[in-house]
């Protein structure tokens, strides 16, 4: 007698006889969607900021390490209830330890999250949709014309970076990895952040970053990024990367 088995797909189908209805499941992540609920929320205060982020085609591992190199905080300090799919429409709740409102302006609109705007307003604007949100008791609501006017403005955004090389004088916050540079020409003082690399090679094996490195004059690198919009003037933020020698 033979036999048969669920694992090699030997048992026949009951309705092998009928015609298949076709279709795809999960061709794109907007197919499936997953909103998590909190076993409880913020209580307003303590060393914790909680942030609700809602993500596409992103693993939650991935995001903790977006976080990390973006806020300049150790992966550690960054808690999730749990990892959610990748390849879908997520929102989850994140908590950072010891970190400071403040320090969410160094997120930045990137190339990959611009894309996922532009297609997700091309979506509901060629549907003809509206958008509800809701947090707790709070709603927003965007309507047909809200949905055009965020579609043009998404499409009409383009983001440039480059690197180039200045000089002129240092000075530098650590702790907030911040930066100033005044050029030695006398141009316009460049203000912005650090990255993570350059205050370790500063540092080297000290605990801190010797005095004689701040308020010298050094040649430096720098990457100069742009978020332009076709009706507007660019928006430009500094990063300031490598110190490459003194002058």
């Amino acid at each position: 007698m033979r036999s048969v088995s669920l694992l090699d797909g030997t048992v026949p189908y009951l309705t092998a006889a009928v015609p298949g209805v076709g279709g795809r499941i999960r061709s794109t992540p907007e197919d499936f969607h997953v909103d998590e609920r909190p076993l409880y929320l913020p209580c307003g205060e303590g060393e914790h900021l909680y942030l609700r982020i809602t993500k596409r085609g992103l693993s939650t591992p991935d995001l903790v390490l977006r976080l990390s190199s973006h806020l300049g905080v150790k992966a550690q300090s960054i808690g999730v209830a749990g990892l959610k799919d990748a390849q879908a429409v997520t929102s989850q709740m994140v908590s950072l330890h010891g970190v400071k409102e403040e320090l969410l302006s160094r997120l930045q609109l990137d190339d990959r999250l611009l894309a996922s705007l532009k297609e997700f307003f091309k979506l509901l604007d060629d549907g003809g949709a509206t958008l509800k949100l809701v947090e707790g008791q709070k709603e927003y609501v965007l309507q047909r014309e809200d949905v055009e006017r965020a579609r043009t403005r998404a499409d009409s955004m383009e983001i440039g970076e480059r690197e180039q090389e200045e000089t002129g004088i240092v000075y530098l916050l650590p702790a907030s990895r911040r930066f100033e540079l005044h050029p030695t020409d006398a141009g316009p003082v460049r203000r912005g952040t650090v990255t993570a690399d350059c205050l370790i090679e500063l540092r080297g094996e000290a605990a801190t970053i010797p005095p004689e490195v701040i308020g010298r004059p050094w040649r430096v690198r720098l990457k100069v990024r742009e978020v332009r919009q076709r009706s507007g003037a660019a928006k430009v933020s500094h990063t300031l990367t490598r110190l490459i020698e003194r002058v």
